[in-house]
């Protein structure tokens, strides 16, 4: 408190400076008089009396310091001179203060980037206690399926028998076309149950949320919009309660808006619509518990915690399993069954967590390579300034005055570079938000410079402004101030520790340099292998777009009706060479529909939790014409297997080698897990080439993550006829003129269907990998500045050697040295210090080499043709930044430098 006080009391006094001086003046002159005045009296002249009245008060000046000291503003006004006096000499040494400026300024900048981005991604989400939210799910280590979704007979078990959760909800995504008054577009929403609103403890914008009635199963017909969809779509209006949006070709009445916070776990939302099903079903979904189709979400009690829930649920979990047949239970735990529950932090960790901690360590490993060079342009221009503090040091000046007057000027130097970094931070956030942000981080609108982040970056800048200017100073104390002057006519060269500590400091820039440059490199070339990748269809010159069917379409009968119509509208296009429908396309987003397929000697639980399941796709005749992927035995699918329901299907080379291995699949049997009877069995009729349906950057191994997975194609008039599907046509016409058309065709069969994810499909897929391309690319962005710091550090340490060395050279020129040796010789010096930052990088790279496996696609972490051709390009850099001061010692005058000594 008295510290408190002190510091009011200083800079209170330090506004008060002109009435306080002139009261000093006139108490002090008032002193005087006095004094004067009785020596007067005592019958001295007036200035013998002035004279003792002065040598009795002592010295005037000595005694205004003693009082302004008393004010306590002596050391704001010595902060206040120092300042000024920095700022003078940082605008004297302006190459010095501009290049720190810029190097800390981006560097801060980068953090800057990346710290709103960890905080908008992983940072809280705005509803309270966020730690008490979880999500349950499922998990099948035994059958490589880590992470998959709930289903309703594990959301109706822990409702009715545990004690841990204040709501749970079933939480199932639906994407739309939503038609207004104002058109149609197409929207994401989610079906919720009844306890969603209160597990995030949320209050409606406009309106209400559900109650009991909205579940009524034969009338569940009111909408909850989002925010932002309120926002964007209805201008914010509170009116809009009551207001009718159409889908499926219901209306449903607009009940309420829910704040951001009630989607913050889902990302880009439209709407909330109340989940109900028919009562009778209850019974026949509690039966098919490992079904895992749909999310699961609860809200702790107050004080309990995530193990604790989890000890309940694994209870109810093993009491299941002992209640149900012995073969499903050894099934179970062959797959290692096990539900687990994770925070919202978690769950985000688990989908972006790695790529956003390499983005991180990426982006510190660049500050500290602007660190060192920040501290090598520091020890340079304090070895230049150690005449100057030995002259201040001898005319009274004490060592802590010329620490502060250096942690001055390094305070300036931190806050402009911090004043950069913010703005080119802010700009540089932008930048992201607008060619970046959708690509890498999909739900999130945009990424913005939180007061958290701007915090950090202020405080980052000033410590280490702070620290690297103590550092430069402890070298020129160190090495005593009072032999500086002496030395500093007789010293051609720097000390030996100080060059040797300098080149330390070149080599560590070159070592971390590799090491984000051996990243860069090996995420540059996985792209490629991705993007070069054989995808086993060609998708050049087909164009598509994506349609969905609305509830109007009610029967088999009519939607097969519409597949007819449209298939015979696209072909009757001119300058189509072919034209099919899917409800998937290849190498795009998405596995597309999941089937479990039954086997002999399978029980259909090992095909429900994975170990037997497979993907499919429902085609119709002309599909793979189209795409070009090859047939390698059988046939293909005709008219009469797709405009009438068959149960013949085509699989890809993967599902005949690892379900039939060793035999022809043409003729073997299949059975849908919803048709499990021997009577639908499916008759296999043709192998087809692999595609890569789940992505290029998917690995090739047979699991539910991966780009080669087990594919069936199913004729498009199965026993389940899809609503939402995509048509391809190929053609050599340009997309826009074949799209008009197809839109003028589709308007004349159903005027309420819009067109959406309409596109060539090379360029789609190429698309398809713009998170690996933007990430790759953010790699590559630091990876150049670290390499632009790197070969600034080298220039610069090899030029100030030079410059401190010019009389040596002199001299050895003058005795016969050539200028092809002198050239030589400080061209190895960047060299070596190059070699040795080359050797501690490669280690380095090897060290962290596990870290990038997971970005990594077909490269190994540990490639050879990476490791040696980043290594040869940053010893090149080097060589260029050694080029320049070696050059320049060559042009020394041995005459001119002898004369300078």
């Amino acid at each position: 408190m008295e510290l408190i006080h002190y510091i009011r009391k200083s800079f209170g006094n330090l506004f008060q400076r002109r009435r306080l001086n002139e009261e000093m003046t006139e108490e002090m002159e008032h002193h005087l008089s006095m004094s004067i005045d009785r020596y007067e009296q005592e019958g001295m002249s007036p200035d013998e009396a002035r004279r003792a009245a002065m040598r009795d008060f002592g010295g005037v000046g000595k005694l205004q310091e003693e009082v302004r000291d008393a004010w306590g503003t002596l050391v704001v006004m010595d902060l206040i001179r120092d300042s000024r006096y920095a700022l003078r000499l940082l605008c004297k040494s302006k190459i010095f203060t501009l290049a720190t400026v810029l190097i800390l300024g981006l560097c801060i900048a980068g953090n800057a980037i990346v710290f709103s981005i960890l905080h908008s991604i992983l940072g809280p989400p705005s509803y309270p206690d966020p730690d008490q939210v979880v999500e349950i799910y499922n998990s099948y280590p035994g059958t490589g399926l880590d992470r998959m979704s709930s289903n309703i007979a594990q959301y109706l078990d822990y409702s009715e028998n545990t004690s841990v959760f204040e709501q749970l909800s079933l939480v199932d995504e639906t994407t739309v076309n939503l038609s207004s008054a104002l058109g149609t577009v197409r929207g994401t929403g989610l079906r919720v149950t009844k306890e969603y609103f209160d597990m995030f403890r949320t209050r409606p914008l406009v309106g209400r949320f559900f109650v009991d009635e909205d579940f009524d199963h034969n009338d569940n017909s009111s909408l909850i919009l989002t925010e932002a969809y309120w926002r964007n779509h209805f201008a914010g209006s509170s009116d809009v309660v009551g207001e009718t949006l159409v889908f499926h070709g219901k209306p449903f009445t607009i009940i309420g808006v829910a704040p951001q916070a009630a989607s913050a776990h889902f990302g880009a939302l439209s709407f909330f619509q109340a989940w109900t099903w028919d009562v009778q079903r209850t019974e026949f979904y509690k039966e098919r518990r490992h079904r895992n189709y749909t999310n699961l979400w609860g809200r702790l009690k107050a004080g309990v915690t995530v193990d604790q829930a989890k000890a309940q649920i694994d209870a109810l979990d093993q009491r299941y399993v002992q209640q149900v047949s012995q073969e499903q239970r050894d099934s179970l735990n062959r797959q290692k069954h096990e539900t687990k529950l994770e925070t919202f932090q978690q769950t985000r960790q688990y989908r972006y967590g790695a790529s956003l901690y390499l983005l991180q360590g990426s982006v510190l490993l660049v500050l500290l390579i602007g660190c060192i060079n920040i501290l090598n342009l520091q020890l340079t221009r304090g070895a230049g300034r150690s005449t100057e503090y030995a002259m201040r040091k001898s005319l009274g000046a004490s060592r802590l005055a010329l620490f502060r007057q250096v942690l001055i000027e390094s305070g300036l130097l931190s806050l402009g570079s911090c004043l950069l970094g913010l703005l080119a931070g802010w700009w540089g956030l932008s930048l992201v938000n607008q060619f970046l942000l959708p690509d890498l981080w999909s739900g999130l609108s945009s990424i913005e410079l939180s007061a958290t982040s701007v915090w950090r970056v202020l405080f980052l800048s000033i410590g280490i402004a702070l620290l690297l200017g103590v550092f430069s100073i402890v070298p020129v104390l160190k090495e005593g101030l009072s032999i500086s002057i002496r030395e500093s006519s007789r010293k051609t060269t720097a000390s030996r520790s100080m060059v040797n500590f300098r080149s330390f400091l070149v080599s560590s820039q070159l070592a971390l340099s590799l090491i984000l440059l051996i990243g860069s490199g090996l995420l540059l070339q996985s792209f490629f292998n991705a993007l070069n990748r054989d995808s086993g269809f060609d998708a050049r010159d087909v164009k598509t777009a994506s349609l969905e069917l609305s509830w109007n379409y009610s029967s088999r009968e009519k939607v097969s009706q519409f597949y007819s119509r449209l298939k015979t509208s696209l072909r009757s296009l001119p300058g189509i060479e072919s034209a099919a429908l899917a409800t998937k396309l290849p190498s795009l987003e998405g596995e597309g529909y999941q089937n479990w397929s039954i086997f002999p000697g399978k029980s259909e639980l090992d095909a429900m939790a994975g170990s037997n399941s497979s993907n499919i796709v429902f085609v119709s005749e002309g599909y793979f014409e189209a795409l070009k992927i090859p047939l390698l035995e059988g046939r293909l699918f005709t008219a009469a297997d797709t405009e009438n329901p068959t149960r013949n299907v085509v699989v890809d080379r993967n599902f005949a080698e690892h379900f039939f291995p060793g035999q022809s699949p043409i003729g073997q049997q299949v059975y849908d897990e919803r048709d499990r009877k021997s009577e639908y069995a499916c008759t296999i009729i043709g192998v087809v080439e692999n595609v890569s349906h789940n992505g290029l950057d998917r690995g090739d191994g047979l699991s539910a993550t991966s780009g080669r997975y087990p594919l069936l194609y199913y004729p498009l008039n199965f026993n389940y006829t899809p609503r939402e599907f995509s048509f391809l046509v190929r053609s050599k016409r340009s997309f826009s003129e074949l799209l008009d058309l197809a839109r003028e065709n589709i308007k004349d069969l159903d005027p309420q269907l819009p067109l959406f994810l309409a596109g060539e499909l090379d360029q789609m897929v190429d698309e398809s990998l713009n998170d690996r391309r933007a990430f790759m690319l953010l790699i590559s962005i630091l990876g150049a500045m670290a390499l632009l710091l790197s070969g600034i550090g080298v220039y610069g340490t090899l030029s100030y050697d030079v410059s401190q060395r010019v009389k040596e050279i002199g001299i050895r020129v003058a005795i016969g040295a050539s200028r092809t040796l002198i050239l030589k010789k400080i061209l190895s010096q960047g060299f070596r210090k190059a070699m040795v930052g080359i050797a501690v990088g490669l280690m380095g790279a090897w060290i962290l080499s596990d870290r990038l496996s997971d970005f990594l696609f077909q490269v190994s972490p540990l490639d050879p043709i990476a490791y040696i051709g980043v290594s040869l390009f940053l010893l090149a850099v080097a060589f260029i930044a050694s080029y320049a001061p070696a050059r320049k010692a060559t042009l020394v005058d041995p005459i001119e430098a002898l004369r300078s000594e």
